[in-house]
């Protein structure tokens, strides 16, 4: 009879330990699955802080452009003399 009591009591402990087992899995996969989210959340932060940069850059070189004819124009127009624009 202690023996069948020994046996059920590490039965019974065998299958706690592998529900707890189970738990910790799951546990482990959601956490991996929300860091895996938040490291595609960082990439298209990443992504867009770039093409934000990019912009940037754009919009700059155009004023540089723009500011480079304007002062073409200006040129012009004082070389024939008419420097009130």
């Amino acid at each position: 009879e202690q023996i069948m009591t020994l046996e059920d009591l590490y039965q019974l402990e065998q299958e706690q330990m592998s529900q707890e087992l189970e738990a910790m899995r799951r546990a482990l996969s959601k956490e991996k699955a929300r860091l895996e989210e938040e490291q595609r959340r960082r990439e298209e932060e990443q992504r867009l802080r770039e093409a934000q940069e990019e912009q940037l850059r754009v919009e700059q070189r155009l004023r540089e452009l723009a500011e480079q004819e304007l002062a073409t124009l200006r040129k012009m127009l004082k070389d024939r003399g008419q420097d009130r624009v």
